[in-house]
């Protein structure tokens, strides 16, 4: 039992203080700043799609984040039909995001001792995972982060009242446990996707379980600032608030990387066979460079 708990703290600590987890929090945390801009892009696409107007769109736009970033992003989806602006500018944007991913996957390769794939596997897989990273990002915008003032913003163009009232009393139960459970799912799949070596999927439910939970305090935060502090009409107002999005992207990367950690130091006795087998692989290698040195050296001869 103490042996355990002890190897335990001991691995996670040696892990986090090295230095490639160390960069990652700041690492991840650039590459989901890259994704910001076409994430939003395609989230205001998707809400022309769903018939909001593109007056409706730029006025949520000029709400969550600043009027200068609607200006920006709106012209982009004023137009009927996609086109080749608006598909190059999403796809340029998550495939320079995909680093992240890829940064996900050596580092839970390092976390775990385990060799680094076929650097194009690698990539496919890094696009794969960005997906679902996208697709938790966009449900933490339209959900728990932005949606209340989305509510509002639809709530100021007069619609149905009864319909308004009972969006609005279930929208408190989607932000709980549909959050949770959400993060906690994209979470999971992240986590048993990223090592390049097929691992035990209950094995990061500890990790998952952590990252939920502190990702929804930091969301319940940033939300509370994004709705009730952040303000747009004095000078640095819109730029505070690319900064509040930068350092709440950070702390969720941080939290995944500590994820990470924690779901290595979850199955003892599977670390430790991971151990056995990279000890194990790393004394072959080691006895067929010998042989490879005698049999030059039987040559030189």
């Amino acid at each position: 039992m103490w042996k355990r708990i002890s190897y335990y703290f001991r691995r996670i600590y040696e892990i986090i203080t090295t230095q490639e987890i160390r960069v990652l929090p700041g690492h991840l945390a650039y590459f989901f700043v890259l994704s910001v801009m076409p994430t939003l892009t395609l989230l205001g696409y998707i809400s022309s799609i769903f018939g909001l107007s593109i007056e409706v769109i730029f006025e949520f736009f000029r709400d969550a984040f600043s009027e200068e970033t609607a200006n920006l992003l709106v012209p982009m989806i004023s137009g009927k039909a996609i086109d080749f602006k608006l598909v190059m500018f999403i796809l340029v944007g998550y495939g320079v995001a995909s680093n992240g991913a890829h940064s996900i996957i050596l580092a839970s390769n390092r976390v775990y001792g385990i060799k680094d794939d076929h650097v194009i596997r690698r990539r496919v897989k890094a696009l794969i995972m960005t997906f679902f990273i996208v697709m938790l990002f966009l449900f933490l915008l339209i959900v728990p982060v932005f949606g209340s003032t989305i509510i509002n913003v639809i709530d100021s163009l007069n619609p149905n009242i009864n319909i308004m009232q009972q969006v609005k009393s279930f929208l408190p139960y989607v932000k709980g446990p549909l959050t949770w459970f959400t993060i906690f799912f994209f979470i999971k799949i992240i986590y048993t996707l990223a090592p390049d070596k097929r691992i035990p999927s209950a094995t990061v439910n500890k990790g998952a379980f952590f990252t939920t939970v502190m990702w929804s305090i930091v969301t319940y935060i940033y939300t509370y600032y994004a709705t009730h502090l952040a303000n747009y009409d004095i000078f640095y107002g819109a730029l505070a608030s690319i900064v509040m999005l930068m350092i709440w992207l950070y702390f969720l990367s941080y939290i995944l990387v500590i994820g990470i950690v924690l779901n290595y130091g979850v199955d003892y006795r599977y670390n430790r066979k991971l151990e056995r087998e990279r000890e194990k692989q790393e004394q072959l290698e080691l006895e067929e460079k010998i042989l490879n040195n005698k049999e030059k050296t039987k040559k030189i001869k």
